[in-house]
């Protein structure tokens, strides 16, 4: 199909036309193949996401403008659909759901480790109910580090990051902990 021919086509196709709708299928579906190979993507999931992407810009195919080239459009749909993709797979990775307490489990012998004890228990009670207010990343990321002790190293490397910038949000994390703890503390 040459350049000057696309919009045709496409309008075609758009009206229902299955003859331009099967060419404009095979343009497209072509260059999101070089794209995906481009990209170096090229397993088994690949036939399954090129079609996925291939019906993606089908239903923007109404968005398409006289103004613009088909390739460098379809390339652009097909990128960003790729980066959605690997976000989507980045945060899903690793999750957590934490249902039992943040007991320390303390056992005590006297009076004073039994007042020991109870402290630490409502303080750990406090710790949960202010962790359970942060946004659900922050919460399963705390939970990996502090509760089911991951290594920074492992902990990075299982969410694509650097130990350098799973650090720093480690320390807004608790930062964020700290400013609630002292609000908290304020309002009683």
């Amino acid at each position: 199909m040459k350049i000057k021919n696309e919009m045709e086509v496409i309008e075609l196709a758009l009206n229902g036309n299955n003859r331009a709708s099967e060419q404009l299928y095979k343009l497209i579906r072509g260059i999101i193949k070089n794209q995906l190979y481009y990209c170096s993507i090229y397993d088994a999931e690949s036939i399954e996401l090129a079609h996925d992407l291939t019906v993606k810009v089908f239903d923007k195919l109404y968005t398409f403008k006289p103004d613009y080239h088909l390739k460098p459009w379809v390339e652009r749909i097909t990128r960003n659909a790729l980066i959605d993709l690997y976000r989507f797979k980045k945060n899903k990775s690793l999750v957590v759901s934490r249902e039992e307490p943040y007991n320390l489990n303390i056992k005590c012998n006297d009076v004073e480790d039994l007042e020991t004890s109870l402290i630490k228990e409502e303080q750990s009670k406090y710790l949960e109910a202010i962790i359970s207010e942060l946004n659900p990343k922050d919460k399963n990321l705390i939970n990996l580090y502090y509760f089911e002790q991951f290594s920074q190293k492992k902990l990075a490397h299982e969410l694509n990051t650097s130990v350098s910038a799973l650090n720093s949000k480690l320390n807004r994390i608790k930062n964020q902990l700290r400013k609630r703890v002292q609000f908290s503390r304020l309002r009683v």
